[in-house]
Parts: C-alpha cells; structure tokens; sequence
C-alpha cells in the first residue's frame, strides 16, 4: 500500500475518538487529541513547540484537533521591497 493512501484514512469510527485526559491546573492538552463536548467553554493550553498557548473552546471546535488551533510556526518578514511596501515606508 502506497503512504499517499495510508495518511488519507481517517480512525475507525468503533475505536471512537482519540483524547488524552486533561491534566493540571490549568488544564494542560496534547496537540493530537481530539476535541471533546465536554470541553466546549474550557480554556486548555497547547503546547505550540516553545510555549504553551490558551485555546478557548467552543462548539465548532469539536471533532477538531487541539493542534489545529496553535501555530508552531512564526510569520517571517524578509528584508527587501516587499516587507518596506508592508511597513508602509517609502525611500525618498
């Protein structure tokens, strides 16, 4: 079986969902797990890869993944044209 195929099929609906328990004070959640009703209104933090980021949940979060919601990555601004035009300056 080709790995193109094999990451496209989804869990099996008898095993149910994944979720890892809450744990801490404040809740603390790993980015695989997959949200649950009885979250909706909880705030859970998710590790984004250097700190930990609030998620606030809510109901069409749910069958989502904590992970979809905290960037591991930042938004990169390269020197040049493009970033002057974005800053608003202009050379005189």
């Amino acid at each position: 079986m080709r790995w193109s195929l094999v990451a496209r099929m989804p869990r099996p609906v008898w095993k149910g969902p994944f979720a890892d328990p809450l744990v801490g004070n404040p809740e603390k959640g790993t980015r695989r797990s997959m949200i649950l009703p009885e979250w909706i209104g909880k705030t859970i933090l998710v590790h984004s890869g250097k700190d930990w980021q609030p998620v606030v949940v809510n109901n069409k979060m749910v069958g989502h993944r904590l992970g979809e919601f905290v960037l591991t990555k930042k938004a990169v601004v390269h020197q040049g044209k493009l970033a002057d035009a974005q800053k608003g300056s202009k050379k005189k």
